[in-house]
């Protein structure tokens, strides 16, 4: 059995389609009051919800992500790739890795 399947968690839907997230992975993913979660039906019937933040061009906060943004490219911190099926490779792999260390977060 895979470890994800050990830390499954169940989560009811309530009046206005409403749910409360388990304590340990609101810990483990650092999401707080006010914070955005992306809701993606997959494939296969299932739900990924991922930690996201949105900006409004032109505000502070679009300013600091771009500030940020070209950080990283000035640091170096980016790819690139020869054709966009390597892209999603690349972006599968990193997904992989990022759910390895949500899975480790909330084992601790």
């Amino acid at each position: 059995m895979a470890k994800s399947d050990l830390d499954r968690k169940f989560i009811r839907v309530r009046d206005k389609n409403q749910i409360t997230l388990p304590t340990d992975l609101v810990s483990a993913l650092a999401i707080q009051v006010g914070d955005f979660l992306e809701a993606a039906q997959m494939a296969d019937g299932s739900i990924q919800l991922r930690p996201t933040r949105l900006v409004t061009v032109g505000t502070p906060a679009a300013e600091r992500e771009e500030a940020l943004a070209k950080e990283d490219i000035r640091k170096g911190r980016f790819g690139t790739y020869e054709s966009a099926d390597d892209l999603v490779d690349a972006l599968k792999k990193r997904r992989k890795k990022v759910a390895a260390t949500a899975v480790k977060a909330m084992a601790r």
